[in-house]
């Protein structure tokens, strides 16, 4: 796929100790066979916010909205938080991702031929998938 981004970064000048960051992401595929539906352009949209307060740990947070490749799965919105630190050499960074996904899922043992049949036609069973995960970095520098 090829991707293009465009981001901008703001610095409020009453606060040097805050960021605010915007970005989107295209990504597409220039595919002489297309298949239904297969969306084969997506956009990424994130939203990220940095305070950074003198002598104590920054704080993170952010929103991802992924645009879904696939018509039968909804798009993906992520919830991020996270801080760090360096002491001397040692940086250390913590982090935590949430992330809900729905879409429609065909019965695990049909009874008819569903490679013919649209979700709406059958009743697909509507699935919904939370993940949360937690990040830990550490960077030691010689």
């Amino acid at each position: 796929p090829e991707k293009r981004n465009l981001g901008f970064t703001y610095y409020p000048k009453s606060n040097v100790n805050m960021l605010l960051a915007f970005e989107v992401t295209n990504r597409y595929w220039d595919s002489s066979i297309k298949i239904a539906g297969i969306d084969y352009k997506i956009n990424d949209y994130k939203l990220g916010f940095e305070y950074a307060p003198h002598n104590s740990y920054p704080i993170r947070a952010g929103l991802v909205y992924s645009e879904s490749i696939f018509d039968a799965v909804e798009p993906t919105a992520t919830l991020t938080l996270g801080t760090g630190a360096k002491i001397g050499r040692i940086e250390f960074d913590f982090a935590m991702n949430y992330s809900t996904t729905k879409y429609k899922y065909f019965d695990i043992f049909p009874l008819e031929d569903i490679f013919d049949i649209d979700c709406q036609d059958i009743g697909c069973d509507n699935v919904t998938e939370n993940k949360l995960t937690f990040l830990t970095t550490l960077k030691i520098g010689f």
